[in-house]
């Protein structure tokens, strides 16, 4: 199960627009909590930068599907069920 939330909009906080376009913390992060059975119990890492991108290989991969190679996103399997640490991400020359 994953539970994720949205970060709402600016109303005029800070004397920053009514958006969500300025590159602050509060702007790009949301909260997701994971829970399975393999999903590692009690883990906690809120230094983790994933994205909401990375759901559907995930979800795929729970499901013992293959995620096709030109998908956006990684799956996040191994790190929710303490498996790796890390995810690195390859990027294109």
């Amino acid at each position: 199960m994953f539970l994720l939330s949205d970060h709402g909009f600016h109303f005029g906080q800070f004397g920053m627009p009514h958006d969500k376009r300025q590159p602050y913390d509060f702007d790009v992060r949301v909260p997701m909590a994971a829970r399975g059975p393999r999903v590692e119990r009690g883990a906690t890492d809120r230094s983790l930068v994933v994205s909401t991108i990375d759901l559907a290989p995930t979800l795929l991969e729970i499901a013992g599907e293959d995620v096709p190679e030109d998908m956006d996103g990684k799956s996040l399997l191994g790190l929710i069920s303490g498996e790796v640490k890390q995810i690195m991400l390859s990027v294109p020359k």
